[in-house]
């Protein structure tokens, strides 16, 4: 069972990294508009950019992977609670 400050640190990590992947995905649509359509390619565009990871160390293809699904995961959650107002 988790306490009220691991929960409330669970919380905070989760909100960074959706609030970080919202960031960075307008770069990563703008990359794959411009053609590049394999995950290597993006993670290789992005570190051509100079643009940052979360982590600070280079991008895999793993993590624009990661990115891409929580931007996912995100979207249907923010439809749903616009179509309840």
């Amino acid at each position: 069972m988790r306490s009220t400050g691991q929960a409330l640190g669970v919380a905070a990590n989760k909100a960074n990294a959706d609030r970080f992947a919202a960031n960075v995905m307008p770069i990563i649509r703008e990359i794959q508009t411009s053609g590049v359509t394999t995950l290597r390619g993006v993670a290789r565009a992005l570190n051509a950019r100079g643009v940052q990871s979360r982590t600070g160390v280079p991008w895999s293809h793993a993590a624009v992977g990661n990115i891409i699904k929580r931007s996912m995961m995100a979207a249907p959650l923010a439809t749903q609670s616009e179509m309840s107002e």
